[in-house]
């Protein structure tokens, strides 16, 4: 309903700010995908979501963290998924894949979004949720790319360089 998404909005807002005191905590990368495409539900039409195929390849990665405002990164990873759906479109992809490997400095996240048979491939406009994401994503010390999907190459690939660190490891 329009009230409960209002006061979701209210709720990010002050999480953004920081009103409530410290938001800056310790967050999963099996947290914040999750809590991303639960969010992702109130943006598209929810059977979207759950008909497209979500395949998880995390590589010993779901329980790294870090120490960020979680609406910054969760917002940045529902910006993503939100481009990967583009709103504009009534169709769905034919799959997510998202892989994450360890690197010495943090992890390296692939999202490859299977786009076959979808219209528009050639559109090479940066939609503005892209580019806001890589704007959050590089307040917290990390970095996005993405290769567009085509007719000859209909997988787009979104990359993310973050700062998640092991368990045990200095957040």
């Amino acid at each position: 309903t329009g009230v409960r998404k209002v006061a979701e909005v209210i709720s990010e807002m002050r999480g953004l700010t920081g009103v409530d005191g410290d938001s800056w905590y310790p967050i999963t990368l099996a947290e914040s995908l999750e809590q991303a495409i639960e969010r992702l539900h109130d943006a598209l039409d929810p059977g979207r979501i759950d008909d497209t195929p979500f395949a998880y390849e995390l590589n010993g990665c779901e329980d790294f963290s870090c120490r960020v405002n979680p609406y910054l990164v969760v917002h940045a990873f529902r910006l993503v998924l939100l481009d990967a759906f583009d709103p504009a479109k009534k169709d769905r992809p034919r799959s997510v894949e998202i892989i994450a490997n360890d690197n010495v400095d943090g992890i390296e996240l692939m999202i490859r979004v299977n786009q076959s048979g979808r219209d528009g491939l050639m559109n090479v406009a940066e939609e503005e949720s892209v580019r806001i994401a890589r704007q959050l994503i590089a307040q917290i010390g990390g970095e996005l790319t993405k290769d567009q999907a085509s007719p000859e190459q209909p997988v787009a690939s979104y990359k993310l360089k973050l700062d998640f660190k092991a368990p045990g490891a200095s957040t």
